[in-house]
């Protein structure tokens, strides 16, 4: 007796333990940037934060609108009035620092898909060594609460499996988290409501489980009715994701029947964003053991469906469906993304989901086997290697100089350098780096400048004469390999001791 209670208060510590542990990673990248760090799509969402602040409208006529939902920027800029903080402050400091605060969804959706304890406890250790699933809860953007809103979603659709009595109350939990779903991302909404019409189909014509398929079929109707009810009536902006699949659409009959010499695939970029491809691969490792490992529990189950032999449990039944459906969103996704369509970042948008359903499947798998021999050594062993792909995970989520050529990080003395020329150099353009890491930092800590195209990164224009240059870009471009593109003879125009403007020379008399 008093050993069974002590194995349950250790037991009752572990969400504890995982919370702090998942907050630290949040505290740890805050310090590591010194709270000084951009990236584009949060450089969107902080000018959004701060339009609708502004404004106090959702769809402002001047200032940046998210097109995907509405929900994560309302909450911005209602915590910006309540808090004082600004937009940036938020963005950079307190938004990182709440990823604990995504735990509980976490562990509330591995407990009703594996149906234990130890498979919510080990599920969602395991999902916070997903590196894609990482990095986009780092992000201050939408995807820090639409995941958080996915989760609560499968939870809500586990529980009414699991506990029939409470359907009704778990069923209007369902719809109102995804009606928040909706309003935070029109995309993730419509992924989620697909993935539940395929279960439908395969829960009817391959495990005629009429269970899910009648409670599946409820959900679905009410689930696609509010999604287009968000993008016609409520939020029409939302609307743009039509026009997004009919450009995937566009693009796959021109792959499979034109050649379009112009396009990119997202492959492409894989070895110049990192060190080396062997580093990438490794960072990456937590995603191919857990696609391999999700792959091959759902083939064992396929194999014992086809000789009649159905999971009795309904959460893993809910867990292969939805592997199902998301596996083929994600065998869709990298045609699509082949095509060139919408930036070729199709799987990075999906791989979470999969991820997440091929997580909960393993740590079901894990907690259910009981080895004969050394268990007490496996465990050991299991989680050293849990704990090296939580290491390999934060590296990657979070763009680590030392590995990742695609810093997010910036120096108060390069926007110094950035707002003495927005004040002193009048017309005309300013490089400012190899890629948008500057732009964002400048759109993020200061505001979008009154012209978009007033400091460009990446190639210089053929009409830009004005150049950053600081000991950071210095270090990218040995780090890149590429020559810092200054004439020899430019003028130094500024320089504060760690940053410099260079300014070519006037080739024709009407350059000043």
């Amino acid at each position: 007796m008093a050993s069974t209670t002590r194995n349950h208060d250790r037991q009752a510590w572990i969400p504890v333990l995982l919370a702090i542990g998942v907050s630290a990673i949040g505290f740890a990248f805050v310090v590591r940037t010194e709270g000084r760090w951009a990236e584009n799509d949060s450089a969107l969402f902080t000018e959004a934060f701060r339009a609708i602040a502004h404004t106090a409208r959702l769809t402002p006529p001047n200032g940046e609108v998210y097109s995907g939902g509405y929900l994560y920027q309302l909450l911005g800029a209602w915590l910006m009035a309540a808090t004082g903080f600004d937009a940036a402050a938020l963005q950079q400091f307190v938004m990182p620092a709440l990823l604990g605060l995504t735990l509980p969804a976490a562990w509330a959706a591995m407990h009703a898909l594996t149906g234990s304890r130890a498979g919510a406890a080990l599920g969602s250790a395991l999902l916070f060594a997903q590196p894609e699933f990482l990095f986009v809860l780092l992000r201050s953007s939408h995807e820090k609460y639409s995941r958080v809103l996915f989760l609560l979603l499968l939870f809500w659709i586990a529980h009414a499996m699991r506990q029939r009595s409470a359907y009704a109350t778990s069923a209007i939990c369902c719809y109102l988290t995804l009606f928040a779903l909706i309003a935070a991302n029109a995309f993730l909404a419509h992924s989620f409501t697909v993935a539940l019409l395929i279960v439908l189909v395969l829960g009817w014509l391959v495990t005629r489980d009429t269970q899910i398929v009648r409670r599946v079929a409820y959900t679905l109707g009410i689930s696609f009715g509010l999604v287009y009810l968000m993008m016609f009536v409520i939020y029409p902006t939302s609307g743009e994701l039509l026009r997004v699949v009919e450009g995937i659409m566009q693009r796959l009959r021109l792959l499979f029947f034109a050649v379009d010499p112009g396009s990119t695939t997202p492959y492409a970029q894989v070895q110049s964003a990192w060190i080396s491809l062997p580093v990438y691969l490794l960072l990456s490792l937590a995603n191919w053991l857990t696609l391999a490992a999700g792959c091959g529990i759902w083939l064992v189950a396929a194999v014992r469906a086809v000789r009649g032999q159905l999971p009795e449990d309904p959460g893993e039944r809910l867990m292969l469906l939805l592997f199902t459906a998301f596996g083929i969103q994600g065998a869709l996704a990298i045609i699509a993304d082949l095509s060139g369509a919408i930036g070729g970042n199709l799987q990075l948008r999906l791989l979470p989901s999969l991820a997440i359903i091929a997580v909960g499947l393993i740590a079901r798998a894990l907690t259910t086997w009981q080895p004969q021999q050394r268990a007490r050594v496996i465990a050991r062993v299991g989680q050293s290697v849990l704990a090296v792909l939580v290491v390999l995970a934060v590296l990657k989520a979070t763009n680590e100089p030392l590995v990742s050529n695609k810093w997010v990080f910036y120096r108060p003395d390069e926007l110094a350098a950035l707002d003495w020329a927005d004040i002193h150099l009048g017309e005309g353009s300013v490089w400012t780096e190899f890629d948008d890491r500057l732009t964002a930092a400048y759109r993020t800590a200061r505001g979008a400048a009154l012209d978009r195209e007033r400091f460009t990164g990446f190639v210089p224009k053929v009409d830009t004469r004005t150049f950053l240059l600081s000991e950071v870009i210095v270090q990218r471009a040995a780090r890149l390999q590429r020559p810092v593109p200054i004439d020899v003879d430019a003028h130094r125009v500024y320089d504060n001791g760690a940053s410099q403007l260079y300014r070519s020379r006037a080739h024709t008399i009407y350059q000043r």
